[in-house]
């Protein structure tokens, strides 16, 4: 039976403004997330890294990056042990490690000025690039180039493993385009008001960050970009422009919001 996405509440909250860290707020600024059964991991831009929540106790990890990263972005698990890590400023992607969060070796060099990463079920890893020769990249497991995706500029890149494809959130042109990986073909895209991050469920539905200053909604479409619900309702202020999205093994729904103004940001958690 498929859950009624519309009644989603939220199940746990971590950050927020009232929740501060010893250097500020738990995640400021934030604009990327990912997760598993054990850990967040946030990218922050005020603070130039990444954080990582232990959920257990709720203690937190500064990874150590010694310069080798200048400004943490977009991330993904390569595998049980490593992470990729989007380093904006320095126009490459790097190696982390999953336990600490610190730097390994570099990956990905010589980009534009990329904002976000994801990896397909072959180990193919596919760059977003938002300036300097924007567009989505894909590479080989060893870091090769292999083709261009598109030219259009990606906020934000998502690979979606039910239907073996990749999600390029456009938020400058309201667009989000899904590209099949085997074709390379646009198969459809979905117009949203400044859409951001996105996310796939087990059943293949599309969830779509959409972040502007009168509508911060995460928005729910099947697998043919039908809408479907808005996450968790019509509550009133559910999200503060939300930035990213990301569901785990676990099925849980991840959403990274907050003020950009104040410089606060939280994680809300939805079971799904």
């Amino acid at each position: 039976m498929s859950v009624d996405l519309s009644k989603l509440a939220v199940k746990a909250t971590y950050g927020g403004p009232d929740d501060e860290y010893e250097d500020g707020f738990y995640f400021s600024q934030s604009q990327h997330v990912i997760s598993d059964a054990e850990k967040f991991y946030v990218s922050m831009m005020l603070n130039r890294n990444f954080r990582i929540l232990k959920r257990s106790d709720k203690s937190v990890v500064d990874p150590d990056f010694t310069f080798d990263v200048s400004l943490a972005a977009g991330m993904c698990f390569r595998n049980e042990t490593e992470l990729l890590v989007v380093d904006n400023n320095d126009k490459k992607v790097v190696i982390c490690d999953r336990e600490t969060g610190d730097y390994k070796s570099d990956f990905i060099t010589g980009l534009g000025t990329p904002n976000s990463v994801a990896i397909d079920k072959n180990g193919n890893v596919f760059v977003g690039i938002v300036s300097d020769d924007p567009g989505v990249k894909m590479f080989s497991p060893d870091g090769t180039e292999v083709k261009v995706v598109t030219k259009e500029c990606a906020n934000y890149v998502t690979y979606d493993h039910i239907s073996n494809r990749i999600i390029v959130s456009d938020s400058d042109n309201g667009n989000v385009h899904l590209f099949g990986i085997e074709d390379g073909k646009l198969q459809f895209t979905i117009k949203a008001s400044c859409p951001q991050g996105t996310a796939v469920d087990k059943d293949g539905n599309i969830f779509v960050c959409q972040s502007d200053m009168t509508d911060s909604l995460v928005k729910v479409y099947d697998k043919d970009g039908k809408f479907k619900a808005n996450l968790g309702g019509d509550v009133e202020d559910l999200f503060k422009a939300p930035l990213d999205v990301f569901i785990n093994q676990e099925n849980e729904v991840v959403v990274v919001d907050g003020s950009v103004f104040s410089g606060w940001s939280r994680l809300q958690t939805f079971q799904l």
